[in-house]
């Protein structure tokens, strides 16, 4: 994964239904089985193998339609509804993302903020990629609701 960065706050969907922070999961020595979506975008268990927390200048706010927004690093990757990697610093207003749990979102606003951060990076195996769970959608008592955007590449 091409320097895939993410905040501490995101929530990150795991095998067994529940999400947990970046943070979190940051402080566990073992791995942990997370989802991941392969070429054909379907879902599949992956293992979460070391979470790294690096110190940026500057990282990305980006905000989508449905008011769910995400910190990342300039060069993390946002799955494209085309089905190849967005990285963040090229994205702009009106493009659309794949969402795991429905098809797509439109991204309505985007930041580049500059201050010093802690954001970290996930190797995840097979695929390089993750969902960072929108935490409104963890209200609804039907697991079948569970969206998140999907960080990394195929």
């Amino acid at each position: 994964m091409k320097n895939s960065l993410i905040s501490g706050d995101s929530l990150i969907l795991l095998s067994d239904g529940n999400c947990r922070s970046v943070l979190e999961l940051s402080k566990y020595n073992d791995s942990v089985e997370t989802y991941s979506m392969n070429e054909r975008n379907n879902l599949i268990v992956a293992e979460c193998v070391s979470i790294i927390k690096t110190q940026v200048n500057e990282l990305m706010k980006i905000t989508f339609n449905n008011s769910f927004s995400i910190k990342c690093g300039i060069e993390t990757s946002l799955m494209s509804t085309m089905g190849f990697p967005l990285n963040a610093q090229e994205l702009k207003e009106g493009d659309s993302v794949l969402v795991f749990g429905k098809t797509r979102t439109l991204i309505t606003n985007i930041e580049k903020i500059k201050y010093n951060a802690d954001l970290f990076k996930l190797t995840i195996n097979p695929y390089s990629n993750f969902i960072v769970v929108n935490p409104k959608s963890l209200n609804s008592e039907n697991k079948n609701n569970i969206e998140g955007i999907i960080v990394g590449e195929f």
